[in-house]
């Protein structure tokens, strides 16, 4: 145990020694991708790079452990947020380098080590780097969640009904008038993960670029960012949702539709309870929105 204790405190030294060396040479941002490959931050041409000659033993790690990771802001550009970020795993037809390199990002989560992002920016072909900690990983959605920090918090969601739950909490004005349509990426991941299915809760759609994670307590009200305070719902249901066209009933979990608008048809509705699904919404957070739903206007 000792001599595995050392080797993760030695390769947590070398990346701190990294970080100094880029920070001397006029990073984190605007850098080049020479300079990047000269500190062996990152390097080659794949978007992990793990450097397997100097973390293949880090923490008994038969793949290494993940250093670099390269985001080409080309396909997901709106898994880039302000304290963090959403990386994909890879898919390329080498399924088993693929794997190898899941593992190894894995493992800077296991071991709590630095990663280091590369945003390029494709205007000037130059890279931002991020320090950044591998939150969560997530293979049902094929996704890791990274957070920026200097040092690591833990802040690994557990999924536990017990915990307290808030209703709101104080917003920004910034944050409660972004456009509706688009939620922070963070929130989407721990509502898919709170979930365990990737699919809309109200119909059949499964491709997860069409799904969203629809507040409950919306944001305008200042919801908050709990798990519990989210569902999975389609582009289509989510505006459905937020226009109150439909509402779920605590308690029952079953789906109501105002007999004034459309119906469960014309909305394509084909889940008609969420009483099903494995891990449930707040029941405070249901209520809030059943009874604006009962007295709306």
């Amino acid at each position: 145990m000792a001599n595995r204790l050392e080797t993760l405190e030695g390769e947590r030294e070398r990346r701190e020694e990294l970080w100094m060396k880029l920070i001397e040479a006029g990073g984190p941002s605007s850098v080049s991708a020479a300079l990047l490959n000269e500190l062996k931050l990152f390097y080659g041409g794949r978007g992990i790079w793990v450097d397997k000659a100097k973390t293949q033993n880090v923490g008994g790690s038969r793949d290494g452990v993940t250093v670099g990771l390269l985001h080409s802001g080309a396909i997901y550009e709106d898994d880039l947020f302000e304290d963090g970020a959403i990386y994909h795993y890879p898919t390329t037809e080498v399924p088993g380098r693929d794997a190898s390199e899941i593992a190894a990002t894995k493992a800077a989560q296991e071991f709590a080590l630095p990663v280091f992002l590369s945003i390029l920016n494709r205007s000037t072909g130059l890279r931002d780097v991020k320090r950044a900690w591998v939150e969560s990983s997530e293979d049902a959605l094929k996704q890791f969640k990274l957070t920026y920090a200097e040092r690591r918090q833990d802040q690994e969601y557990k999924q536990d009904s017990r915990r307290d739950f808030v209703v709101t909490a104080p917003r920004t004005k910034e944050e409660k008038t972004t456009n509706r349509s688009k939620r922070h990426p963070g929130f989407k991941f721990d509502v898919l993960r709170h979930y365990g299915d990737v699919s809309c809760c109200l119909c059949d759609v499964r491709a997860l670029r069409l799904l969203d994670a629809a507040h409950i307590v919306d944001v305008q009200h200042n919801g908050t960012d709990d798990p519990r305070n989210g569902l999975i719902l389609c582009a289509n249901h989510h505006r459905a949702y937020d226009a109150q066209m439909i509402a779920i009933e605590p308690g029952s979990y079953h789906l109501k539709c105002d007999p004034k608008q459309p119906s469960f048809d014309e909305l394509g509705i084909t889940k008609t309870s969420i009483a099903s699904l494995s891990a449930k919404p707040h029941d405070d957070a249901l209520f809030w929105r059943w009874e604006r739903w009962k007295h709306k206007g």
